[in-house]
């Protein structure tokens, strides 16, 4: 399995092990597009745009990956919530040592954050993008 979709699955499977036992059954991590008019729950997260980008060296090979991960917050949230939230999110993910099946994590940075409102009757989105390095884990160059 290529780093990209490992990195991916590992990165969201510890969100929903780690905030979920903050906000118990308040989050929904989706892989992939949510449900349409999904309301069931006052947060969700889903993984957003990802691109991966393959690169060698002489002494190995590696990965940079840019992805971003949503996070929604239904209902009358406010804008102090969702902020708390997803800089709460950050802060789990900063310094992460994820298992990543033939490849190791070099590096899992934050880049940059946007929010914008959903309506006028409330719900807000976050977009938080992040980089990340992988390298193969001992496999030998062809």
């Amino acid at each position: 399995m290529k780093a990209g979709a490992t990195l991916f699955k590992s990165i969201l499977t510890y969100i929903h092990e780690k905030m979920g036992e903050a906000t118990g059954k308040d989050l929904c991590v989706y892989v992939g597009k949510a449900p349409d008019g999904l309301k069931t729950a006052p947060f969700y997260l889903m993984l957003g745009e990802c691109e991966t980008r393959v690169w060698r060296s002489a002494t190995f090979d590696g990965e940079t990956h840019r992805f971003e991960v949503l996070l929604h917050i239904y209902g009358e949230q406010d804008t102090l919530k969702i902020n708390e939230c997803a800089y709460s999110l950050i802060d789990l993910l900063e310094g992460v040592d994820l298992p990543l099946e033939g490849h190791v994590l070099i590096e899992l940075q934050f880049e940059k954050m946007f929010h914008e409102r959903l309506s006028e009757k409330g719900g807000h989105q976050s977009r938080l993008l992040f980089t990340a390095i992988t390298v193969a884990d001992g496999v030998d160059k062809p």
